[in-house]
């Protein structure tokens, strides 16, 4: 499948519109939140809870931009060189640290298509919850893939 396809957008700007709020996935109905785990770390997930981090990142449909920290200067960035994971690292504006907002219009979740991976092998590989912390992986509208605010 195309980008386009699974999003239907055929192009993607910069993000225009961004707020602060968790970013979950759901496994069994039960949600599991981003939480930033120190510079350089792997990004993990836990059960929501009030120490849950905050993140912005792009909200709008086909926009593309940082994945951030609330409050600090730490973006998800892919480790290529690290098995694919997805860590916590200071925005620097590499395409590393930008994902492309693909929303699912049947579940009402958010995919986040790797720029990096589409800029340079063209290949679509989408955030991902590997069941302890966040990695990239090909893209399959998985319920590991699908992100919301809870």
């Amino acid at each position: 499948m195309t980008l386009a396809a699974l999003t239907g957008v055929t192009g993607a700007g910069p993000a225009s519109a961004m707020t602060w709020t968790h970013l979950c996935v759901d496994d069994l109905l039960t949600p599991y939140c981003a939480l930033a785990n120190g510079n350089g770390n792997q990004i993990l997930m836990q059960l929501p809870a009030s120490y849950t981090t905050n993140w912005t990142y792009p909200n709008i449909d086909g926009t593309t931009g940082a994945i951030k920290q609330a409050n600090v200067n730490l973006c998800m960035q892919l480790d290529h060189a690290d098995g694919d994971i997805v860590r916590g690292a200071p925005c620097v504006g590499d395409f590393a640290e930008y994902w492309v907002n693909a929303y699912d219009h049947l579940s009402h979740r958010t995919m986040f298509f790797s720029d990096w991976y589409l800029k340079y092998t063209k290949l679509q590989m989408c955030l991902a919850w590997n069941g302890v912390g966040l990695e990239v992986e090909p893209c399959s509208l998985g319920s590991n893939q699908l992100f919301g605010t809870s």
